[in-house]
C-alpha cells in the first residue's frame, strides 16, 4: 500500500488530533510500500519535518482551507505515487474523490474524532446550516471506511447516515515507553509538595473541560483532607474565571495553577499525583471524543476519574482503570476522589490495571497495527 495521510492538524501545532496523526504516521511509514503526510504549512514546520524519516508535503494554507487549497497537490501525488488516502478529518476527502473516480486512488479512509461531526459554522436551523449538514452527509457517504475513536463517535457517524459495516471503533492510544511510573522527589521538593495529597488535572483551561466542577468538589474533599492539593496544569481563556472560583470557594491553600509545562516534563507531573481527574461536560456542538490524557495518566500507573461525557466511557473502564461520574455532579465527584484517597490499595490497583491495559491494548503500536491491517482488508 502506498499511503498518503492528509490532516488539517499536524505538528508543530499541538493538540489531540495532532498527536493522533503524528503517532500513526510514525508507524505507518514503517509498514507501507511508500508513505507521506500532507498538511498545512507552518512557520516552524521545517524543524519538525527535517527530523522525520518520511516526507511531509506542506500546502500554503490555513487549516480550515486545506480541503480546497490541497486539490492540485492531492491530484498530483495520488496520480503519480500514492494509491490510498487516510484523512484525519472528513473535510479533506473532497479533493481525493476525482482521482478515485479515475482509478488513481483505490480506497479512501477517514478518522472520526467527535467534534467535527457536530460542528456547524452556521446556525443549524438556517438554510446555510442545513446545506452544510447535507454536504457533510454526502461527503461521508463517499468514504470507503471510517475509524472512530470511540463508540460514541461511531454513533455520531451512524446518525449521519453511515452504515455500521463501514465503521471500525479504534480507540486512541499512548506510548507506555514515554509515560511510565517514575520517581518524583526532586520535583516534589521544588514545588513544596511533601505531605500533600495530590489531585491533578492536565488540560486546556476552557469551560467545557469541567475544571470548575473539580473545584466545587474540592470543598468537600478538604473537609476530610485539609492537606489535599489540586494541581492544575495547562493554560487557556478560562483561567481568570477559575481563579475567581478558587477565592470564592476559599480554596487558596488547596489549589495551584501551574500553567503550561513542556511536553518532555508532562510525565513527571502525572507521577506527582495520587488521582488524575478531568470531568468534561457535553456542549451542543462540542464533546470529548475520547481523552488521551486518561491513558497517559494510566500509563504512569495512576487511577483516573472522568465524566460520562462523549467517548470518555471508552477511555476509562469504570471500576477497572478508573472511576466514571455523571457530568456536572460535584457531590458524586467528591465521593469518587475521597474513595481513592481513602483506599490506597484500590487506587494502586486501578492504576496498575490501567497501565496493563495501555501495554496490551491502548498503545500506538497496537492501534496503528490494527488500523493498518483493517485498511488492507477493506
Amino acid at each position: 500500500m502506498r499511503l498518503l495521510l492528509i490532516s488539517q492538524d499536524f505538528p508543530p501545532d499541538i493538540g489531540g488530533i495532532q498527536t493522533y496523526c503524528f503517532e500513526l504516521a510514525d508507524r505507518f511509514y514503517k509498514n507501507n510500500e511508500d508513505f507521506a503526510v500532507l498538511a498545512p504549512k507552518k512557520k516552524t514546520d521545517q524543524d519538525v519535518d527535517l527530523s522525520l524519516p518520511y516526507k511531509v508535503h506542506r500546502v500554503l494554507s490555513s487549516n480550515a482551507l486545506l480541503p480546497y487549497t490541497s486539490l492540485p497537490v492531492i491530484k498530483s501525488l495520488t496520480r503519480n505515487k500514492y494509491d490510498t488516502t487516510f484523512h484525519a478529518q472528513w473535510q479533506t476527502v473532497l479533493p481525493a474523490l476525482p482521482n478515485r473516480k479515475k482509478g488513481y486512488i483505490k480506497r479512501v479512509f477517514v478518522a472520526a474524532h467527535g467534534r467535527e461531526l457536530l460542528f456547524n459554522p452556521f446556525n443549524n436551523d438556517s438554510f446555510a446550516g442545513r446545506r452544510y449538514v447535507a454536504y457533510r452527509r454526502w461527503l461521508l457517504s463517499q468514504v470507503d471506511h471510517f475509524f472512530a475513536v470511540s463508540r460514541y463517535t461511531a454513533n455520531l457517524l451512524m446518525n449521519e447516515g453511515v452504515s455500521e459495516d463501514r465503521i471500525t471503533v479504534m480507540p486512541n492510544g499512548t506510548n507506555p515507553g514515554e509515560f511510565y511510573p517514575t520517581e518524583t522527589s526532586e520535583l516534589r521538593n521544588k514545588l513544596d509538595l511533601n505531605s500533600k495529597r495530590i489531585i491533578m488535572t492536565i488540560t486546556r483551561l476552557v469551560p467545557r473541560k469541567g475544571v470548575d466542577n473539580v473545584l466545587s468538589a474540592m470543598r468537600s474533599v478538604i473537609k476530610k483532607y485539609d492537606n489535599a492539593l489540586y494541581l492544575i496544569v495547562g493554560g487557556g481563556n478560562d483561567l481568570e474565571r477559575l481563579e475567581s472560583l478558587v477565592s470564592e470557594f476559599n480554596l487558596n491553600n488547596n489549589v495551584r495553577f501551574l500553567g503550561k509545562v513542556p511536553h518532555s516534563k508532562v510525565k513527571s507531573y502525572y507521577n506527582l499525583c495520587e488521582v488524575f481527574v478531568m470531568t468534561p461536560r457535553t456542549e451542543p456542538l462540542n464533546i470529548e471524543g475520547f481523552g488521551i490524557v486518561y491513558l497517559e495518566a494510566n500509563a504512569c500507573g495512576k487511577p483516573v476519574i472522568g465524566s460520562t461525557s462523549g467517548g470518555i466511557t471508552d477511555a476509562i473502564i469504570d471500576g477497572k482503570t478508573g472511576l466514571l461520574v455523571d457530568e456536572d455532579n460535584p457531590e458524586q465527584l467528591a465521593d469518587a476522589i475521597l474513595q481513592l484517597l481513602d483506599d490506597s490499595k484500590l487506587a494502586e490497583k486501578l492504576g496498575k490495571q490501567g497501565r496493563e491495559r495501555v501495554i496490551k491494548e491502548t498503545n500506538w503500536d497496537t492501534i496503528a497495527h490494527n488500523i493498518h491491517e483493517k485498511m488492507l482488508s477493506v
